[in-house]
């Protein structure tokens, strides 16, 4: 997961996730889902966000199905689901891979019938997507580069920003 440093038309940020960069044996688990709560708590430093929740733009064109750490998936999902003070307002899964239909299942399984509702998946070419996610209010100037947009991801910087800051 990565800060984007943006919020959509409603006030909601935007926080950008790549699966395809996870490699389940560099890290434990738990180490994992430390480094999402550090996030989403770092998220939760703003009042709006508290508010009105986030707004999750996932990017798993790349992903690979050994990738795939159900362990961790389960632990993050309960960790925001039932222990964090954070309200996921939409789920956008954007340029999906094929494989994706196999694991859709088993990540719905994780998901309540709250989130199961603000899930939407996005398929077709970079500009069908970007036009399909202005239809929620995510435009292009709001969007990570990967998936189209122009907002270029730089998690090293943010996490250099927060130490600075003694955060």
């Amino acid at each position: 997961m990565n800060m984007t440093g943006k919020c959509d038309p409603s006030g909601r940020s935007i926080l950008f996730g790549d699966p395809s960069k996870m490699d389940p044996g560099a890290y434990e688990a738990k180490s994992m889902c430390r480094a999402l709560w550090y996030i989403l708590h770092s998220l939760l430093e703003n009042e709006e966000t508290q508010k009105k929740g986030v707004v999750f733009l996932l990017w798993p064109h790349n992903f690979k199905p050994w990738q795939l750490d159900k362990k961790l998936l389960k632990m993050n999902s309960e960790s925001v689901r039932a222990c964090i003070p954070l309200r996921v307002s939409a789920l956008h899964v954007c340029h999906p891979p094929k494989i994706f239909a196999i694991v859709f299942p088993i990540l719905k399984m994780f998901m309540g019938e709250v989130l199961r509702k603000r899930f939407r998946l996005h398929s077709g070419n970079t500009e069908e997507v970007l036009k399909n996610l202005e239809k929620w209010g995510l435009t292009r100037d709001i969007v990570a580069s990967p998936i189209g947009g122009d907002v270029e991801i730089d998690m090293h910087g943010w996490i250099a920003k927060r130490r600075a800051a003694g955060k």
